[in-house]
């Protein structure tokens, strides 16, 4: 691959999700709390997109059909966007460390572990069955439950309601778009600033050497070049 155009496409990407944070953020000041949140969701993928280009161009993910596939594939970066949500914590989870570090007995473990599986998810249950529909596990894996939640269509499933009327077996509405609240946006618009601040650091991560995102993008490679299984205490 050539890596001038990576970089190209990496920065397409993220130029493209500050656009669509930028009509969010415009969309809510009008009370468009649905089309605002959608497009929030839409921009925390493309700079999840981004991540994943940088992974390949820093051959730390191969290059494949699969890959390729993923960058179109929502689920796919809605679980990479579970790890750029650990490299930049969103305020619920900074509160959570806080409150560990004032009772003297802190542990990330939660965090390690949804970062962990989200790793897993999108190697094995994704990529892998793409790359060999016949490979199974010999025992399925028990994932985080935020992970399980993105793998089975949680957030997708919400991003498709802000958009959509949705109507039940008996042909009754089920859910209108207009149920959404500007707090709900307001989530998911801090979610995409975190992600867009995420990936500009893992760019630029070589040159901080940032221990935190070292260990993860060597986790990453682990898991492509030996199909390797991430455990929580890395």
């Amino acid at each position: 691959m050539n890596r001038q155009h990576l970089e190209k496409s990496i920065q397409a990407t993220i130029d493209n999700g500050m656009r669509l944070l930028d009509e969010a953020e415009l969309l809510k000041d009008w009370e468009k709390y649905p089309t605002a949140l959608a497009l929030s969701i839409l921009a925390q993928e493309e700079f999840s997109k981004a991540f994943l280009i940088y992974l390949v161009k820093e051959k730390m993910v191969p290059w494949s059909v699969e890959i390729r596939r993923a960058l179109t594939d929502h689920i796919c970066k809605q679980l990479l966007g579970l790890i750029l949500g650990y490299i930049t914590p969103s305020d619920e989870d900074f509160k959570k460390i806080i409150e560990r570090l004032k009772k003297k007995n802190y542990s990330n473990r939660e965090l390690e572990r949804r970062v962990a599986d989200a790793i897993n998810v999108f190697r094995h249950e994704k990529i892998r069955r793409w790359e060999d529909q016949k490979w199974w596990w010999d025992e399925d894996p028990q994932y985080e439950i935020n992970v399980k939640k993105i793998f089975h269509g949680s957030l997708e499933k919400r991003k498709q309601n802000a958009i959509y009327v949705r109507v039940n077996k008996q042909g009754q509405v089920s859910s209108r778009p207009v149920q959404i609240s500007k707090d709900t946006v307001d989530i998911e618009l801090a979610k995409a600033s975190n992600f867009n601040y995420a990936v500009k650091n893992i760019i630029v991560s070589d040159k901080n050497k940032d221990t935190n995102i070292s260990e993860i993008l060597a986790l990453i490679k682990i898991a492509f070049e030996k199909n390797g299984f991430i455990t929580e205490n890395f």
